[in-house]
């Protein structure tokens, strides 16, 4: 906390502490991984981010038709040691291996006194707010996982699992939470992998949890970094990317799945986001590299200039401001736009009919696989 009062609240994307990081842990200790961003986790005054795997002892029996990852428990104290001040646990992976694996990791998290949330053992609980009060602003936290990213278990109110990222029901959360609180943050695992845009559903939603009171909107999932948009008096930053992540080679139950860091999954950003009591100050972000460790290292630099300059780019095509682009871009510029109004006019009606969304590459749209992609996110009609 500085002397205005300000609060420092930093981001990171999703911390993928698997395959390759239990030799890490054996050969170089568990705490090797977070060196290179020490000084940036120093001057934040509360840090938080998106634990995608669930770090546990208990074997488990993986969920059968997924990928299903799982890290070392030593890590636990690791997120401590580094500064970690709370983290969601709303994604794809948390109960890769069941309710046991991830019961031991909760035990192990409430241990080390690090509040998580976004998941538990009903509905109730995975939707609960969590509170922090530093220097006298009042931060509320909650997060959701949406159903398109292959999840395996989705809570009810009977069942265990990650709460849902179903429009109804964020915008029930955010208007029972947002008088008391000075900021309510979401945390939201949604989105296309390895698509540099986020979908018109995506806007349209982040655009009515603002409305509805939210303040600060963080996303994570697409193992690459997304543009982010200042609207109204929030923000929406609709993914962060990986903050650490690893090759693999794991023989499931069904299949066999292999992967190897891409260039996209080793960039990302840490967003440091300034908060006073009234609103968001500013929000300055820090590109990444995941260098040949695997570990979140601050780029520097040339380095530095491509990563922001991509960030302004897919920023842009959200149709925030123009950066002086070609032609090519300002069509993509127009189009997307274009897109989210069309969504908002399907909602106005009633309508959650998913748009197909035709993004090839070299088309005025900034993806990395020509697909077409039909994204089932629940949109509210209000």
């Amino acid at each position: 906390m500085d002397e205005t009062g300000k609060l420092k609240a930093t981001f990171v994307g999703d911390l993928m502490l698997h395959s390759g990081f239990w030799e890490m842990a054996r050969e170089k200790g568990p705490d090797f991984v977070f060196e290179p961003v020490k000084e940036i986790f120093a001057r934040a005054d509360f840090l938080f981010g998106n634990l995608e795997v669930p770090l546990s002892s208990v074997p488990g029996d993986a969920r059968p038709g997924k990928l299903c990852l799982k890290g070392d428990k030593q890590y636990i104290q690791t997120l401590k040691t580094a500064g970690f001040s709370m983290l969601s646990l709303a994604n794809n992976h948390s109960f890769d291996f069941g309710w046991d694996a991830y019961e031991d990791m909760a035990h192990g998290l409430s241990e080390a006194g690090i509040p998580f949330l976004g998941a538990g053992e009903n509905l109730a609980q995975a939707r609960e707010l969590k509170v922090v009060e530093l220097g006298g602003v009042r931060l509320g936290f909650l997060a959701y996982s949406a159903r398109s990213t292959n999840g395996s278990d989705y809570a009810t109110e009977s069942d265990f699992g990650v709460a849902p990222a179903d429009g109804e029901l964020m915008l029930e959360d955010v208007r029972r939470y947002r008088d008391r609180v000075d900021h309510l943050v979401l945390s939201v695992h949604w989105g296309v992998e390895y698509a540099e845009m986020p979908t018109p559903e995506q806007v349209v939603l982040g655009r009515r949890l603002i409305d509805a009171g939210a303040r600060l909107i963080v996303g994570h999932h697409p193992h690459i970094f997304q543009g982010y948009e200042r609207y109204k008096d929030g923000a929406i930053l609709y993914s962060l990317g990986n903050f650490c992540d690893s090759d693999l080679h794991w023989e499931g139950p069904e299949k066999t799945y292999r992967w190897t860091l891409t260039e996209a999954d080793r960039e990302g950003l840490i967003a440091e986001v300034a908060f006073s009591a009234s609103g968001i100050e500013n929000i300055e972000f820090v590109p990444l590299w995941l260098n040949e460790d695997n570990r979140p290292v601050p780029c520097g630099g040339e380095q530095k200039a491509q990563l922001l300059g991509k960030l302004a780019r897919r920023s842009e095509y959200l149709g925030i401001e123009a950066l002086g682009a070609d032609d090519h871009r300002q069509a993509g510029r127009q189009r997307f736009p274009e897109m989210v109004r069309r969504r908002l006019l399907l909602a106005e009606h009633g309508s959650n009919q998913a748009l197909p969304l035709r993004l090839p590459v070299g088309a005025g749209f900034p993806v990395s696989h020509g697909q077409v992609f039909q994204i089932p996110l629940e949109i509210p009609s209000d």
